[in-house]
C-alpha cells in the first residue's frame, strides 16, 4: 500500500530518461515545472517487537507526466541493430511519463543537505513527515555510523 509523503518538485522544464530491459532502449520525456506526488511504500516493521515503526522503508516512488521528445526501441540481436533503422522521433509529441524510484535515505539526505528554498532541492515533505540523521554504534566493529532517514513525526499522546 503506497501513501503520499510529499512532492517531487520540477523547477524548470526538464528531460528525464526512462530506461528499459534492453540497455539500448530509452524514452526521453520532457516534464514541465510543477509539484508531483511523492509516495512511500511502507513503514519499517520491527519483528522483535511485532510493531510498525515511524521510519519509512522500501522505495520512494513518483510519476512525472510529460511529452515524449524521442525514444529508441530499435530491434536488436546480441546488441546489434536488426532490420530497418529506427526513427527516434516517430513518437515525439505523444504523452508519456517518467517513472521515478529512489530510496528513503537518498530523499532524506538531499533534504538535509539542501535547506528549504535551495534551488537544488527537489523534494518537499508533507508536514507530518521529516528527514533526520541518526547516529548509532555498529554492533560489528563498534564504530559510529550516521544515516539519514525519513519518518513520520512523533505525536504527543
Amino acid at each position: 500500500m503506497k501513501f503520499q509523503i510529499g512532492y517531487y518538485v520540477v523547477k524548470k522544464r526538464t528531460v528525464f530518461q526512462n530506461q528499459f530491459e534492453t540497455a539500448a532502449w530509452y524514452e526521453n520525456i520532457a516534464v514541465e515545472p510543477g509539484k508531483y506526488p511523492l509516495y512511500a511504500e511502507r513503514f519499517r516493521y520491527n519483528e522483535a517487537e511485532r510493531k510498525e515503526e515511524n521510519v519509512i522503508d522500501g522505495f520512494i516512488l513518483f510519476q512525472l507526466p510529460g511529452v515524449i521528445e524521442s525514444d529508441n526501441f530499435q530491434t536488436l540481436f546480441h546488441g546489434c541493430p536488426v532490420g530497418s533503422c529506427y526513427d527516434t522521433s516517430k513518437n515525439a509529441g505523444k504523452p508519456g511519463q517518467y517513472l521515478g524510484q529512489t530510496y528513503p535515505f537518498m530523499v532524506a539526505g538531499e533534504i538535509i543537505i539542501n535547506p528549504e528554498g535551495d534551488e537544488n532541492r527537489k523534494y518537499e515533505l508533507l508536514p507530518e513527515y521529516e528527514a533526520i540523521t541518526k547516529t548509532f554504534v555498529s554492533p560489528i566493529d563498534e564504530k559510529k555510523v550516521t544515516t539519514c532517514q525519513l519518518r513520520r513525526k512523533e505525536t504527543a499522546n
